[in-house]
């Protein structure tokens, strides 16, 4: 899972396993598409998103990949990641720091 979509690209390129990849505000996290961008995000709740994320995950772990601080997001990254923390397990494995657009990557351990 990538949030924005922008940090999916670079990351898809390192994935060695088949694995199915969910991109905020849409897509596969494979290519950006620019159209409508901004009425893209804004007609996506991030809720939704995580809610579906989570039913095609089936109970496996969800990772995440995240940049925050992109403003035409808002805190979108943000409520996703605060959604996911309620619904899984978080293992923080990249914390984010002080850099421009800083980063997470989380694994998020399915609830038995």
């Amino acid at each position: 899972m990538f949030c924005p979509d922008q940090v999916g690209p670079a990351t898809n390129r390192e994935l060695t396993a088949d694995a199915a990849t969910f991109a905020y505000p849409r897509g596969d996290g494979v290519l950006v598409d620019w159209r409508d961008y901004a009425d893209v995000i804004e007609d996506s709740p991030p809720e939704v998103f995580v809610d579906e994320v989570v039913r095609a995950a089936d109970g496996n772990d969800i990772w995440l990949v995240a940049g925050l601080g992109y403003k035409s997001l808002g805190n979108r990254c943000e409520t996703i990641i605060a959604r996911l923390d309620t619904s899984h397990v978080p293992h923080r494995l990249v914390a984010p720091d002080d850099s421009f657009e800083p980063m997470l990557l989380t694994r998020y351990e399915a609830r038995s």
